[in-house]
């Protein structure tokens, strides 16, 4: 089975979500801010498209308590048993690659089955099947059974126990020996496990989780047997899953989650539908990597769908497999990253797991930035309020004016709030602006001609360029043969460090002044760096803040404005 569509209306934080999902997505890591709806798409799924009936419902599930929740979805690659069930055959119908539902599987379309929950203030589930005409047909939990959806949740240690209803019990009804198994450890207790004979067919199962478990990355158990476990006292409940004398629910979150995962998974009757809330949860990252290869190549998956907060998640991800979640106000919109994004997730996955992205030319731009927000950090600490990291904003080198441009519009049109700082000194950046600012980009620049070095330069008194020159060469910023390299080259002499103001003595000030940007803004200029770039705007800070003419410019202006781009209350 694959979901190929998804609506929600009204649960939780989404007001509204239509999603369409490509037939050939197998894996989907779904990311995006905190709050955003993520785990709310898989508990939807969860509840639609489980075998359970008695939902955990409560107000709190209710975005407007005077509309019922509906969850839709369409389903592609039917499995053969449920078709056969209740005249689920005679509900098919098509869908486009687009995701256009038509009455029937015409050329083109996708066999598929639309089904629904809904969920009216009375708390009372209504799974159905939605006919070609539109009416409902009965959705049963025994139907719904047969799609082998699993939800990896908090839930996890029920799994490795023993009962009724946990994955667990499931995989082991139907063996000879399973019942009898259940039933003389709850009455003998301890010393009857001691002497219980499993049969082979149980030991079957049994090999079937260890070797699952193995393959996800869990552990690498020993023999397995049911062990009683005296923590509780609940019948069935009591007997639990062990490794030699280790109780699993005992093992640590990472191994248990993986477990009862290959457990689950095992419980489907077909190929199985995987919900993973938070992949990451209780994993280092190299089984964070190696469970989302096994969930890539495992054949009997048919389609897994997993939240994270784990850039290793992110990186060990295609871009094609990757879902930008973004929610403004309960209108969400699920998109796959685009292709002019295609590998800044592994390079740079940090700004895909923000709230809020701020896209910057080069190093220079960055290295200022990260100083600047340093300062603004320090204040909002001393004032109780959030830091920038804490209001989920996140920087982005763009690897030049055009490549950032791109960046910028690809993030928002991804949902992201962003904002975008470039020079004005090439015309291809210039010339896409625009589109920038019809994709929703904040843009931040500086007069038309102007670097940022210009604008460095410009902040400056002359007494306090001197200084600044003779800092960067006494801190190794640049060397004193870079710096009189580039004078001589532009016939301002040498430069002494010890009496930084005579190279003002030969040449008018603003010959000078363009004469230090051009030396600045070189391929490999004096701030090309992000380390350089840092120290350079703690400077700035720190000394030319004195100046009425610091304070005043188009530099201290622009950054104070780009750090304020995204408001606390968003």
């Amino acid at each position: 089975m694959v979901i190929r569509k998804l609506k929600i209306a009204n649960f939780r934080g989404i007001e509204q979500l239509e999603w369409v999902i490509p037939a050939d997505k197998k894996l989907i890591c779904i990311i995006g801010a905190g709050d955003s709806g993520k785990t709310t798409i898989l508990d939807a799924l969860d509840w639609l498209l489980g075998d359970r009936w008695n939902l955990p419902i409560s107000f709190a599930d209710f975005k407007d308590e005077s509309k019922p929740i509906v969850i839709t979805a369409t389903l592609s690659q039917i499995p053969n048993e449920l078709l056969s069930v209740d005249s689920c055959g005679l509900c098919l119908r098509g869908i486009s690659e687009a995701g256009e539902i038509a009455s029937e599987p015409f050329d083109g379309f996708e066999q598929c089955l639309v089904v629904e929950l809904s969920i009216g203030i009375d708390f009372e589930p209504t799974w159905s099947i939605i006919r070609p005409d539109g009416s409902p047909t009965p959705f049963r939990a025994s139907a719904r059974r047969k799609l082998g959806v699993s939800k990896l949740d908090e839930r996890v240690d029920t799994h490795l126990r023993w009962s009724r209803n946990s994955a667990l019990g499931k995989v082991s009804r139907g063996t000879n020996g399973a019942e009898a198994a259940l039933r003389n450890a709850t009455q003998a207790a301890r010393n009857a496990l001691n002497e219980l004979s499993v049969p082979t067919d149980f030991t079957s199962v049994l090999d079937e989780i260890k070797a699952g478990a193995r393959a996800l990355g869990a552990a690498d158990y020993s023999d397995m047997a049911p062990g009683l476990d005296v923590s509780r006292g609940d019948g069935y409940g009591s007997l639990a899953l062990y490794s030699e004398n280790v109780p699993v629910h005992r093992y640590g979150l990472g191994t248990r989650r993986l477990t009862s995962l290959a457990i689950q998974k095992l419980g489907a009757t077909d190929k199985s539908t995987l919900l993973i809330d938070e992949a990451e949860s209780g994993l280092e990252p190299h089984r964070v990597i190696g469970l989302i290869e096994a969930l890539r190549s495992d054949e009997d998956i048919s389609q897994a769908l997993l939240t994270t907060h784990s850039s290793n998640a992110v990186e060990s991800c295609s871009a094609a497999e990757i879902a930008i979640l973004a929610n403004r106000n309960g209108i969400a919109r699920c998109s796959f990253v685009p292709e002019e994004l295609e590998g800044l997730h592994r390079s740079n996955p940090s700004p895909f797991l923000a709230r809020s992205i701020i896209v910057v030319e080069g190093q220079t731009e960055e290295g200022l930035y990260r100083a600047f927000a340093e300062y603004h950090d320090k204040k909002a600490r001393a004032e109780g309020k959030p830091t920038l990291a804490a209001r989920g904003v996140c920087i982005c080198q763009g690897n030049g004016g055009a490549n950032a441009v791109s960046k910028a519009i690809g993030f928002a049109s991804l949902g992201y709030k962003v904002a975008l700082l470039v020079d004005a000194d090439d015309s291809d950046t210039n010339d896409k602006l625009e589109s920038a600012t019809q994709s929703g980009v904040y843009i931040f620049s500086w007069p038309i001609g102007w670097s940022t070095e210009s604008a460095i330069f410009d902040a400056l008194e002359k007494e306090q360029i001197s200084q600044l020159l003779a800092f960067i060469v006494d801190e190794g910023i640049v060397s004193l043969e870079r710096v009189n390299s580039d004078f001589s080259n532009n016939e301002l002499g040498t430069f002494d460090p010890s009496s930084p103001g005579a190279c003002w003595s030969s040449r008018p000030e603003e010959v000078v002044r363009k004469i230090l940007v051009a030396s600045a803004s070189k391929r490999k200029g004096w701030f090309k760096s992000v380390p350089a770039s840092i120290e350079l705007g703690k400077w700035l800070i720190d000394t030319a803040a004195q100046s009425d003419r610091f304070m005043q410019s188009n530099l201290r202006k622009t950054y104070y404005a780009l750090l304020n781009a995204f408001p606390t209350e968003d």
